[in-house]
């Protein structure tokens, strides 16, 4: 199992280097939610990650484990958090990404990400988990209600019934001499606490992305 660790702190070096170059597309935040807009804290900076923060959501309680080496088993790493809003509203969010190993058609060995997770607020449950190892997932509940999250240059489409109603964009420019700054936007009309699970997936994202 030392092998896919190795692995994997290859992939993730490789993936840091690819992200500060993808940096300098300077990713935008689309017209339409402009005056939506809410600015991401906690992202970067001293300590990033403990806190995460964007209009009136917060994620409180964060807890990841380290990638953890089982014998026989491939690497896994949990995380959970608490996602408030500043009415008192908050869900329950926890999740588990898991390392395995793959041969492509080259016969070349490389590994792929399983994501699968659950949302609880109040009395109602919602599970997401990632299409074919992909950056895209699909949150369902027991109502059969399903929102498709769909990674896109620089961030996230949140879509439910084809419409995008949340999305999230990385590093966008925010002018000369400024630091890039990272954005989450929630279509007005929704209910609360169809905002709440909307944040907390926003919030998953960040997390794994």
């Amino acid at each position: 199992m030392k092998i896919y660790i190795f692995i994997l702190a290859t992939l993730i070096s490789g993936c840091s280097g690819i992200k500060n170059l993808n940096s300098k597309l300077y990713n935008t935040v689309p017209k339409e939610y402009e005056s939506i807009k809410m600015k991401v804290s906690g992202t970067n900076g001293f300590l990033p990650g403990r806190n995460i923060s964007f209009g009136d959501y917060s994620a409180k309680k964060i807890k990841r484990s380290a990638i953890v080496e089982i014998q026989n088993e491939y690497p896994t790493r949990k995380s959970s958090f608490t996602q408030r809003h500043v009415n008192g509203m908050s869900a329950k969010v926890s999740f588990k990404e898991e390392f395995d190993e793959i041969i492509d058609i080259d016969q070349v060995s490389r590994l792929r990400l399983t994501i699968r997770g659950d949302i609880i607020l109040e009395n109602e449950e919602w599970e997401f988990y990632n299409i074919d190892y992909s950056g895209d997932l699909l949150a369902t509940n027991s109502n059969g209600e399903q929102i498709w999250i769909y990674e896109v240059n620089g961030g996230y489409d949140f879509v439910v019934d084809e419409k995008i109603v949340a999305g999230f964009a990385k590093d966008v420019n925010q002018g000369a001499w400024k630091s890039l700054t990272d954005f989450a936007w929630i279509i007005e009309g929704l209910s609360p606490k169809k905002k709440l699970i909307l944040a907390s997936l926003i919030t998953t994202t960040i997390y794994y992305e």
